[in-house]
């Protein structure tokens, strides 16, 4: 029975007992890579949900093809660049994370790990989401620009996307991979300030917040800490 007692709890795996440079180097690669993968439906979808009645594009099939015809393969990664920053929020992540289940056991002598780990995921999403919306911002209106200026005049007249972009950046402006991300940057502090980089930002706290918070949670009484 004692046997079976040692067994039934599950080893939880905390950040102190790791190798920090190993695993920051790999979450970083894993997470580079699993967004190339997928890259280029986030950009399908986030066009789609853009779009009025079916304007520009029928479906994801339809919206890759599209968009790999008339942008050709590097339009399926618009914002691919500034997208891989929503690194810093990851790490920021758990370091808010491990940081708060500390500084409550050895500050306040918090004992209850539940509590802990609640208060934790809430407090990890808190700060990550600092980071995570503005980066969002910013990718999302790289996503939904054209094709840019060096257009052919077929392609850019069947493929143009002034009209579901609100920023209207001009063509001249899109020429380069940092020149598109700088012209965003500005044209949306031009047009709502510094809020307008954290638009959503408090709806992104309700949804993340809570989620972050019951699943650490969970996660705790399932393992039985």
């Amino acid at each position: 029975m004692a046997g079976y007692e040692e067994h039934k709890s599950i080893r939880v795996i905390e950040l102190h007992m790791m190798e920090k440079r190993k695993y920051f180097a790999l979450v970083t690669l894993s997470g580079i890579g699993i967004r190339t993968m997928l890259y280029p439906l986030t950009v399908v979808k986030t066009r789609i949900q853009i779009q009025k009645h079916k304007t520009h594009y029928t479906g994801t099939l339809d919206g890759l093809r599209k968009i790999a015809r008339y942008e050709g393969f590097r339009g399926l990664y618009k914002g691919f660049w500034v997208s891989n920053l929503m690194i810093v929020p990851q790490t920021s992540y758990i370091l808010t994370y491990e940081g708060t289940r500390h500084f409550l056991q050895h500050h306040l002598i918090w004992t209850n790990n539940k509590v802990k780990s609640f208060i934790g995921g809430g407090c990890a999403s808190l700060v990550s989401q600092c980071f995570v919306v503005p980066i969002d911002i910013v990718s999302q209106h790289l996503m939904m620009l054209g094709k840019g200026g060096d257009a052919g005049a077929k392609s850019a007249k069947t493929h143009h996307l002034g009209d579901i972009h609100p920023l209207n950046i001009p063509d001249a402006a899109l020429q380069s991979r940092f020149g598109r991300t700088k012209a965003v940057i500005k044209a949306v502090y031009k047009r709502d300030g510094y809020p307008g980089f954290y638009k959503g930002y408090f709806a992104s706290l309700a949804v993340h917040c809570p989620n972050s918070a019951l699943w650490w949670l969970f996660y705790d009484l399932y393992s039985g800490k």
